[in-house]
């Protein structure tokens, strides 16, 4: 009985995790592998997501999201190929998320940032 339990509650755990940090709604592309520019376009995504929730231009704001990712993406990739220049990245990474996430926070998706 105790192990069932145990196995509910852990069951309930993941599944709000999940629920908490769901995958982004569309495809970032492949990680940069500096942990603060693939945390932030995760991030950056999933408030997208949430902030068009209903909106009939959902799709063109979805759209435009894409594009804006693709601009970060392509600005960040040679830095993140360059074990020289990944520290000063992720400091650059850090200051977009606090920019760019309070704002957006704020105003549209609590809870994301």
């Amino acid at each position: 009985m105790r192990a069932v339990i145990t196995s509910l509650l852990l069951a309930g755990f993941v599944i709000g995790c999940a629920k908490k940090n769901p995958p982004p709604p569309f495809d970032v592309g492949p990680q940069l592998g500096v942990a603060a520019c693939d945390e932030f376009l995760v991030k950056f995504a999933r408030c997208v997501n949430a902030a068009t929730q209903g909106s009939p231009m959902r799709d063109g704001m979805l759209d435009d999201a894409k594009k804006e990712i693709a601009i970060f993406r392509d600005g960040w990739s040679k830095p993140a190929a360059d074990p020289a220049r990944r520290d000063e990245l992720a400091d650059q990474c850090k200051a977009a998320a606090a920019k760019r996430g309070g704002n957006l926070d704020e105003m549209a998706c609590p809870g994301v940032w």
